[in-house]
């Protein structure tokens, strides 16, 4: 439904299936933009947002047998869309082929 609604509006947009390949690749770019931006190098800043970050302290990482992380709630009551949308974000930010991209909230 949401991707016909912002199709309406004449944002294209796909689906993303949230395996644990693609899960495990997209939290380690966040991951990765996080860490460079914290090193002083051109990363990721993400505004303070409380639930984000309830959500973020939450998440549980372990690495699968393959060697992908395994990203899962601390209980099962617990959410993680912010944390997976910033995920997604940063990988299609940082993705190959893109277009570079930068934004700034104000």
């Amino acid at each position: 439904d949401f991707i016909k609604e912002v199709g309406i509006l004449g944002v294209r947009c796909i689906p993303t299936e949230f395996s644990l390949e693609n899960k495990s690749k997209m939290y380690t770019v966040f991951k990765l933009l996080a860490e460079r931006n914290l090193k002083g190098e051109p990363g990721i800043k993400i505004p303070y947002l409380p639930e984000c970050d309830k959500q973020l302290s939450y998440l549980r990482f372990t690495k699968s047998s393959r060697g992908y992380f395994m990203v899962h709630h601390e209980k099962e009551s617990d959410r993680d869309d912010l944390p997976d949308c910033t995920a997604l974000l940063c990988s299609l930010i940082a993705g190959t082929g893109n277009v570079p991209v930068s934004l700034e909230f104000v």
